[in-house]
């Protein structure tokens, strides 16, 4: 009789192992996903997520976008639950990329991912959050706590507790706690309509303006300040800090200098954090005026200055050639008690070598050393690069040696300095040895590695060899860029291949890169110096068939390069099929055309052009005026052509001003060659205050 009761139980306990695995292999093949449920373990989620919910997942066929919330694993024996934050697809695999990040977070997950891993792939991804059950798994976190995962409670906590002025969870309502998970489950703000109950509650409108930041939605996140705004609602300075910083790394840093100021009149608490964001709007704008007047304020305010708010106006200084500033600032920091660290020195450091001061920057590692700051890669490297440039490759091998001898192993940039170097010298042999001892040391190329190695081949006339490192680039999955087009371009035109110089660009504008002057001024000198100067003429044509109609910018340099090569009557033709295709010229062309006609001694031709450049009011620029002005032309029945100087403020510049100048012509006399007449242009400019 026991044995009959053991075995309804081993068959009863069987049947409810194979119901829960049908179910479970059921869920895996309705949602695709091979793990359909996962559960929170850290707070890197909250206030949306708290540890012990349950996640519902699924690997759908449709793209993963930016604000999804996604379970990856890229190796590690516990998935994260984190939000992404950026997608990028590439062009020639059309291979998509991610980056994630914890709303709890204060930073991205790179230094969660392996190490040298900079994107999540595809095959990382293991489903998408498309619904949640709070609490439900907090019997399988007790029974699966692990050593591992108490660690990685501690540090979502220590990055949490860094973050000044968080909003506490328990100051939330479960109701709001909820919508804020629906609208995490869905993209932040998908619809205006949320905004006015997400407000009415004290608590929200700065943890969502938090959330909306540091997810790199900017846009919505202005729109949630605006309503705040609207309500006199006034944000944290968490908030605050995370909104302008996330309008920096945006380069919205006219928009983040408007949200300053109204945050400054709204009363926001202005703490270092916040002005150590706008010290950053700072940096990303080149603004070192504005840095001094924040700085100028804080000290007023009594608001100290911390590290990071010293790094970064040394930083600006570095990046803006003002080196005694930067010195200064140093100074002051020592003065202040706060110890320069290693980020302060490689600043330093890189704004001399970037003057080709390298003697001083070695100088500058010696204090380093002496003030017990360690250097690192990126130190040890902006040297190398700063002797390289400055043609001390000598003594740029020496540094590499002292960095293997400190146990730094050199990265990819030390080798491109010393590769960029060795190639502008013609050394292509010990090109050929570093490149073989990067193998060996498994130092993956990247882009800016074969883009030196193109433009050294393209120069040497080597087409076979720029061409074998471009279809490496290519397989490693590496993009091309302008750069490399332009090496290529020049290179086919130099080697007289100019079928395949126009390959090349067609190539170029088929991934999206618009050619400049220089570029078409290779082909058009490369068909001038064949004396097929007429094939410069199906040019627009050739571009049509291929599906790139020839904009204004395209015309415009087979014009000026047509011109400065003076072939001024195929510049006049491709004028004329310009407008004959309803595309307006600027200034700079008409300018361009007058003056070659004046060169080449047809004022009757440059005067039709001046009155039709009047005739649509076109105005010309300081630039092209200053370029035009000086044109002197001597002989009988020639033009002379003069100019008045403008006068203008070295204040006011006349760039970005609308009617920044009236262009006056006043053509005093006019007489053909037989009755010796000169036509004087006169340019003058009035000044607007």
């Amino acid at each position: 009789m026991q044995i009959h009761h053991a075995l309804v139980h081993l068959i009863t306990l069987g049947m409810v192992i194979s119901s829960a695995l049908m179910i479970w292999k059921g869920l895996i093949i309705m949602t695709g996903s091979e793990s359909p449920l996962v559960v929170v373990l850290s707070e890197s989620m909250e206030l949306g997520f708290e540890r012990g919910d349950i996640l519902f997942l699924q690997m759908s066929k449709h793209p993963i976008r930016t604000g999804d919330i996604v379970v990856f694993n890229d190796g590690r024996e516990i998935p994260i639950v984190h939000r992404v934050i950026e997608v990028h697809e590439r062009r020639d695999n059309a291979q998509v990329d991610f980056l994630t990040k914890g709303d709890n977070n204060p930073m991205d997950d790179r230094i969660l991912y392996t190490h040298g891993q900079l994107w999540l792939q595809q095959h990382h991804i293991m489903g998408r959050a498309i619904g949640y059950l709070p609490k439900a798994g907090w019997v399988t976190l007790v029974m699966t706590e692990k050593p591992v995962i108490k660690s990685v409670d501690q540090t979502a906590r220590q990055i949490h507790s860094s973050s000044s002025a968080a909003t506490s969870s328990s100051t939330l309502s479960k109701s709001a706690r909820s919508l804020l998970r629906d609208l995490s489950l869905r993209h932040p703000l998908s619809s205006p309509l949320l905004l006015p109950s997400l407000l009415a509650d004290p608590h929200l409108p700065s943890w969502l303006l938090l959330l909306l930041s540091q997810s790199a939605r900017p846009h919505d996140a202005l729109r949630v300040f605006d309503h705040m705004r609207a309500r006199e609602v006034v944000p944290d300075a968490h908030a605050s800090s995370a909104l302008l910083t996330a309008l920096a790394k945006s380069r919205m840093t006219a928009t983040a200098r408007k949200v300053f100021d109204q945050m400054t009149r709204a009363g926001v608490a202005m703490n270092t954090h916040v002005y150590n964001a706008m010290l950053h709007v700072c940096l990303k704008a080149g603004d070192a005026a504005l840095a001094e007047s924040l700085m100028t304020r804080m000290d007023a305010a009594g608001v100290p200055l911390d590290r990071f708010s010293f790094n970064t106006v040394i930083a600006l200084y570095c990046r803006k050639g003002m080196q005694y500033e930067a010195m200064c600032v140093r100074e002051r920091m020592e003065n202040q008690g706060v110890k320069a660290d290693v980020v302060t020195w490689n600043s330093l450091i890189h704004g001399l070598c970037k003057e080709r001061r390298v003697k001083e920057a070695s100088q500058l590692l010696r204090e380093m050393a002496m003030a017990g700051v360690a250097p690192d890669h990126v130190t040890y490297t902006t040297l190398v690069d700063g002797y390289c440039r400055a043609g001390d490759l000598e003594e740029a091998v020496k540094l590499r040696g002292e960095m293997e001898a400190m146990g730094m192993l050199p990265g990819v940039a030390t080798y491109n300095a010393i590769l960029r170097k060795l190639c502008e010298d013609g050394k292509m042999k010990e090109v050929n040895v570093l490149l073989n001892e990067m193998d060996e040391r498994k130092v993956q190329a990247d882009h800016v590695t074969c883009n030196t190695l193109i433009n050294a081949y393209c120069k040497r006339g080597d087409m076979t060899s720029a061409l074998k490192v471009k279809r490496r680039m290519m397989e490693s999955g590496l993009q091309l860029d302008q750069f490399t087009y332009k090496a290529l371009v020049h290179g086919f035109c130099k080697a007289k291949e100019l079928d395949e110089a126009k390959e090349a660009l067609f190539e170029m504008m088929g991934a999206g890169f618009s050619p400049n002057y220089s570029v078409l001024s290779w082909i058009v000198d490369g068909l001038c110096n064949k004396n097929n100067a007429v094939a410069v003429l199906a040019i627009p044509d050739e571009l049509m068939k291929r599906g790139f109609p020839p904009d204004k910018a395209v015309y415009r340099s087979l014009i000026r390069r047509l011109c400065k090569k003076g072939f001024i009557d195929l510049a006049g033709n491709v004028f004329n099929e310009m407008q004959g295709k309803g595309l307006e010229a600027d200034c700079l062309v008409y300018a361009t055309l007058a003056c070659a006609y004046l060169t080449a001694g047809k004022p009757v031709a440059a005067l039709d052009i001046l009155n039709e450049m009047a005739k649509k009011q076109l105005y010309i620029t300081p630039q092209i005026y200053n370029y035009k002005s000086s044109c002197k032309f001597a002989g009988d029945g020639v033009l002379q052509f003069q100019t008045k100087q403008c006068r203008c403020d070295q204040k006011k510049t006349w760039e970005g001003r609308s009617g920044c100048s009236r262009l006056d012509y006043e053509f005093l006399r006019l007489r053909g060659a037989a009755s010796r007449t000169w036509i004087i242009f006169m340019a003058t400019h009035e000044h607007y205050s």
